[in-house]
């Protein structure tokens, strides 16, 4: 199902509010267009409207609050573990109705330092999975964002059993696939991606020439400012280090 494209998009962390326009990218008039080879899977209703509620969903929506682009941090523990932060974040769940425009890299990207500036971070490892065949999110993972494979068997191990858990509508279980890793020169690359996108205002397709404007303010209002990010860019600080850098 093809969309008009927005004439303006602005960045958001999800709230409960969000939920109905993020589960309408999962109405199968909508997904099967933008992701024909189903390879983003559903998650068990509970755990979705959780996670959507408590801002692990990052979006790209327009001013009648359609989305347009969306990435979720799905927080993995094992059954009875209290600890108040995740054993493992996945982030994954990247759908897009504006390819060209190169919106995945910007919604993961702000969900990946969104999620490690907030003191939920993960215990063990930021990561997405991949699969093997999804050229376009290897390449997105990989090369884009600059995420490293995981070859650490047991974490693989570990990962799927937690990631597995409560997924839905997902025929893709037994292809082959790679766990790429958030880790701190990933971070520095997601900021230089939003300093770019701060400084232009606007999303552009090279093939076709077309440009939405864009506010990604949101990410400034968590307290990631533009002079954090400039200093996280160009080489990982701390999160100790960036709150000692004066956010105007």
């Amino acid at each position: 199902m093809s969309t008009p494209l927005p004439g303006a998009l602005r960045l958001a962390f999800s709230t409960a509010a969000h939920q109905p326009a993020i589960e309408r990218l999962f109405d199968p008039a909508i997904k099967n267009s933008i992701d024909p080879d189903g390879q983003v899977a559903g998650r068990a209703g509970e755990m979705f409207a959780h996670h959507v509620a408590q801002g692990h969903a990052t979006v790209l929506e327009d001013d009648q609050g359609n989305v347009h682009a969306l990435t979720m941090a799905w927080h993995l523990s094992a059954p009875g573990d209290k600890h108040p932060r995740p054993r493992h974040i996945e982030i994954g769940t990247a759908l897009t109705r504006m390819p060209g425009f190169h919106s995945a890299s910007v919604v993961t990207s702000a969900m990946a330092l969104a999620e490690w500036w907030r003191p939920t971070l993960a215990r063990g490892l930021m990561a997405g999975e991949v699969g093997n065949d999804n050229i376009a999110s290897t390449k997105l993972f990989r090369d884009t964002l600059g995420w490293r494979p995981l070859q650490n068997k047991q974490a693989v191990t570990d990962l799927n059993k937690l990631s597995y858990a409560d997924i839905i509508d997902y025929n893709h279980i037994n292809d082959s696939k790679t766990w790429y890793v958030c880790n701190h020169q990933a971070l520095s690359k997601a900021a230089a991606i939003l300093l770019a996108v701060m400084d232009s205002a606007k999303l552009t397709n090279k093939k076709t020439g077309q440009s939405i404007s864009v506010d990604i303010s949101a990410i400034t209002e968590i307290g990631l400012t533009k002079p954090r990010l400039e200093v996280l860019a160009e080489r990982f600080r701390s999160k100790k280090a960036l709150r000692a850098v004066a956010p105007d």
